[in-house]
């Protein structure tokens, strides 16, 4: 007969261990523990705090006296005492202080029912939670649950809440390109190559344009929690533009910046500017050639091969190289214009504007609608300046032309002209003299062709006075008469104008003067219209100047 004998009661779910008569030495813990661990009831709740105690009262009991059982009866325990008990997998929820978490701490049953779908859901229910139930996490729950070992929790976490999106503020759109965001993409000629210098045009604006549209900022998404409660985060307040110089908000649209003048769009941060000079730190591949409506300041150079077009004025910090500028304004280049050697008149440096000023200009081409002043040495360049050209300062003797070209309406100063090695120079300053001279002759050609029509007009005239006068004839002979008038007074208008002209002319011819503050070389050729004169040997300070189509030294 064993010694430990379990029984459950059905109404409390306990189980009970029944001590029988046996030895001492077989009432201990461990006999007890072999004979549970081998029962029914081994996987419910083991009490283990109450089998010494229970153990204590059967070890007493089976010390005392005790009747012997008669007629084959068994004999009563000595003591039965509870030693476990039978329970179900149990679950609690817990919500997190934010109430954006709901975790569940899962007990796995001990010899009882086990944990089930709806016992959790009764659980979330009972705790309020009714977002963002993760059904897998229940199943996943529900398994470790029912493999997990007696005694120990098994948590997971079986709702998350969504938190509340955060609002947008204002948004900026460009409605134009400003010149940072500039693509850079070369241009593809038409062989398939492309070209690097070519990046696309600099994007220019007008008084008026729209520049930048603001959208109001927008709230985000709702969040919820848990629990299901709404949550959601306060618009933020509409950022300002940032209004730069050359900008406006537009009176009737609060939300739209324009341009306040013409020129080159810049970003700002939340807002652009316009400014009517672009500066860059030097034209090259990395800006690609430069064309745009406003003015333009480099810091450093404008390398070789490069073109910049600009309706405003260039500033260049440094040199000017084998490249090609073009400018409404005017142009400074205050380390110099340098060209590559050149043979001829093709220079591949070329700058243009309507006044060129630079410390040193060498094989390059320069035009300027009005003056050219260099500070030093103007060596091997093809000048055009429409009023003057000014090489050095106005008492520089050490400033030098050398080779080239030069053509100049009113005067052409500099130091020293030429060199000793009779490089040829040549100056022509009737350029615009014989643009005037061509007026003149094409207005006294048209004043020949209405003489020649005024005189045939005259002998009209007598022919139709021989004829018998009727109304007829009457009106013939005064409509004749006035066109003669008119004519003649066109042929007045025609000389007055011609004389005109030749009397600018004169005065142009008079004013033209070439200046050598210390020597002029030989190899200097002087030109203006029929007056040529061509140095053969070296002169000191001398001022030339036309008189009786001549170049003669004048008396300053």
């Amino acid at each position: 007969m064993s010694v430990y004998r379990f029984s459950e009661n059905p109404g409390t779910r306990e189980i009970l261990c029944h001590v029988h008569a046996a030895q001492t030495a077989d009432l201990n813990a461990f006999r007890l523990r072999q004979a549970w661990d081998s029962s029914d009831f081994s996987d419910c709740h083991l009490h283990p705090e109450n089998i010494d105690p229970g153990l204590t009262v059967a070890m007493e009991a089976l010390l005392k006296p005790r009747p012997r059982p008669t007629g084959g009866e068994e004999p009563p325990s000595l003591h039965s005492f509870v030693v476990a008990t039978r329970r179900d997998a149990s679950c609690v929820i817990h919500i997190s202080d934010d109430q954006m978490a709901a975790e569940a701490e899962a007990m796995p049953a001990e010899g009882g029912a086990p944990l089930g779908w709806p016992q959790v859901c009764s659980a979330l229910e009972a705790a309020g939670v009714v977002y963002g139930i993760d059904e897998t996490e229940i199943f996943g729950l529900i398994a470790d649950c029912a493999r997990g070992t007696h005694g120990i929790a098994v948590r997971r976490m079986l709702a998350r809440g969504l938190k509340a999106g955060k609002p947008l503020p204002s948004r900026f759109e460009n409605l134009v390109t400003p010149f940072q965001d500039r693509v850079l993409r070369p241009v593809e000629r038409e062989d398939g190559s492309v070209d690097f210098h070519e990046l696309g045009n600099i994007e220019s604006v007008h008084e008026g344009d729209p520049l930048v549209r603001r959208h109001p900022p927008r709230p985000g998404r709702s969040g919820y929690s848990v629990l299901g409660d709404t949550l959601t985060l306060d618009i933020p307040e509409e950022t300002p533009f940032a209004v730069g110089d050359g900008t406006v908000i537009d009176a009737d649209d609060a939300g739209l910046l324009r341009a306040a003048r013409g020129g080159i769009p810049h970003r700002l941060s939340n807002g652009m500017s316009v400014n009517d000079v672009l500066q860059v730190d030097a034209v090259d591949l990395h800006t690609g050639n430069i064309e745009l409506e406003g003015s333009l300041v480099v810091k450093g150079d404008i390398h070789s091969d490069m073109i910049v077009s600009v309706t405003g004025d260039v500033v260049v910090g440094g040199f000017i190289e084998a490249a090609r500028v073009t400018a409404g304004g005017d142009v400074t280049a205050r380390q110099g214009i340098i060209g590559p050697s050149v043979q001829g008149s093709l220079h591949s440096c070329s700058v243009k504007g309507r006044n060129i000023a630079t410390r040193y200009a060498q094989n390059a081409a320069l035009e300027a609608a009005e003056d050219i002043n260099v500070g030093l040495n103007l060596l091997h360049c093809h000048v055009v300046a429409c009023r003057n050209l000014m090489v050095g300062g106005d008492r520089s003797r050490t400033s030098r032309v050398s080779g080239g070209a030069i053509h100049a309406r009113v005067s052409v100063t500099a130091g020293i002209f030429g060199s000793d090695k009779q490089a040829a120079t040549r100056i022509v300053m009737d350029d615009a003299i014989l643009k005037l001279r061509r007026e003149a002759d094409s207005h006294y050609s048209e004043r020949l062709e209405i003489e020649d029509t005024c005189e045939g007009l005259e002998h009209s005239l007598q022919d139709l006075r021989h004829k018998p006068h009727n109304p007829a004839v009457t009106n013939m002979i005064e409509r004749v008469e006035a066109t003669i008038a008119s004519y003649r007074e066109q042929v007045l208008a025609f000389d007055q104008e011609e004389a005109d002209k030749r009397h600018v002319l004169a005065e142009m011819t008079a004013a033209c003067r070439v200046v050598a503050r210390a020597h002029v070389y030989p190899g200097l050729e002087l030109q203006c219209m029929d007056a040529r004169h061509r140095f053969s040997v070296e002169k000191g300070p001398v001022t030339f100047g036309v008189r009786d189509g001549h170049w003669v030294a004048m008396e300053e």
